[in-house]
């Protein structure tokens, strides 16, 4: 039995829940921006704000309609 699957970059468990496609993207969210810090010593607010706004945010919305969940702790996890 497949216990997961990853079509068109969504990952997809066999109970349909989106738990881990939620986690896989936070995550690699918080990893780009943690790069980001480490790369550049000072960054400006506007710098800050135009990094997130083209590379972090996309990825957090891509396939937005699939995983918008009504479970709270999904939107706590995404909204930090």
């Amino acid at each position: 039995m497949v216990l997961n699957a990853r079509d068109l970059g969504v990952n997809i468990l066999a109970e349909l829940s989106p738990e881990m496609h939620i986690s896989d993207i936070v995550r690699a969210a918080y990893a780009f921006l943690a790069n980001g810090r480490v790369t550049f010593k000072y960054m400006a607010k506007e710098m800050f704000r135009n990094i997130y706004e083209t590379c972090v945010r996309p990825r957090l919305e891509y396939a937005a309609p699939f995983w918008n969940s009504h479970l709270k702790k999904h939107k706590e996890k995404y909204g930090k």
